[in-house]
């Protein structure tokens, strides 16, 4: 299983997350990755500044070397 992070993602979110993940739903392994590393992977460069502008806020991330 992929799973795909927002870039401002709480780690404490993200660890209960996992625990959900591994021990109630049985999952053997999982990627994790962040939303924008995953935006320049698909794109196929390696750096980047990816633009998030949602509906209530505006988040900028750099990419350095996927």
């Amino acid at each position: 299983m992929i799973l795909v992070l927002p870039d401002t993602f709480p780690r404490q979110h993200s660890r209960y997350l996992l625990d959900m993940l591994f021990v109630k739903m049985g999952f053997k392994a999982i990627l994790l990755h962040q939303e924008a590393v995953m935006a320049t992977y698909s794109m196929a460069v390696q750096t980047g500044c990816v633009v998030d502008i949602g509906a209530q806020k505006i988040s900028v991330s750099c990419v350095d070397d996927g």
